[in-house]
């Protein structure tokens, strides 16, 4: 997992589950973005969850998955994107319990928490 800082932004990633072959490479992660702001005392938060790949696979054609984030905020947990990387991971992360987690944080300190669709706006 990683977290990093820049200009009032803060960013969390972490890759949730990768494959590595000779000729393939193929990665899903998560990532959260917020900003904090003091004067309106309101957080601001958005995330998504990115798939990448480069290389080839024998016999097995490209797949890429899209969703419109103007529905709303994701739902679910990553098990099932995983099983495109080959594996069936045991793990599960909740992408609601980890948003829900810090607006209950964002509240408890004062703070109003809104959720983007996308950065534009953080």
């Amino acid at each position: 997992m990683s977290f990093e800082t820049h200009h009032g932004r803060y960013r969390v990633e972490k890759v949730l589950a990768e494959r590595k072959t000779f000729i393939s490479r193929k990665k899903l992660e998560y990532r959260a973005e917020f900003a904090i702001d003091d004067q309106q005392k309101e957080l601001r938060f958005t995330e998504s969850l990115k798939e990448s790949g480069r290389g080839m696979d024998a016999g097995v054609g490209v797949q890429s998955e899209s969703y419109n984030t103007l529905s709303g905020a994701r739902k679910g947990s990553f098990e099932d994107h995983s099983r495109q990387l080959g594996k069936h991971y045991d793990a599960s992360v909740d992408y609601g319990a980890i948003r829900e987690a810090i607006k209950g944080l964002t509240e408890a300190a004062g703070y109003s928490f809104s959720y983007l669709v996308t950065t534009k706006g953080l």
